[in-house]
């Protein structure tokens, strides 16, 4: 897991475009997340990133934030969207959040 800085850059972007097939979560802190219990990729607020094959300087970006009521992470509102927007030229990072019963929401 790579942690997303307050600056992101364009070649930091290019890097995780780099290696096909390999998931890439970003956390969303440096450190534990603010009232973490634990540090369990459960306990780890981040994102997972879906770079275009055909990323250009300037792309748009969408963050999927899949539902579940808290409850769960509701696969087929995060994966297949991403690789969707993928296939029209758009990056996309799905937020992977915290869930009941260790956290209520709003838990991000």
């Amino acid at each position: 897991m790579m942690p997303l800085t307050q600056r992101t850059d364009y070649q930091s972007v290019l890097a995780l475009k780099s290696r096909p097939g390999v998931e890439t979560f970003i956390r969303l802190w440096d450190q534990a997340a603010p009232h973490s219990h634990g540090d369990a990729p459960t306990d780890i607020p981040a994102m997972l990133a879906f770079i275009p094959a055909n990323l250009a300087a300037h792309c748009a970006t969408v963050v999927v934030c899949p539902g579940g009521g808290y409850g769960g992470l509701a696969e087929h509102e995060a994966n297949p969207v991403a690789l969707w927007l993928n296939s029209l030229g758009i990056a996309a990072f799905v937020l992977r959040y915290r869930l009941a019963p260790h956290y209520r929401h709003p838990a991000m």
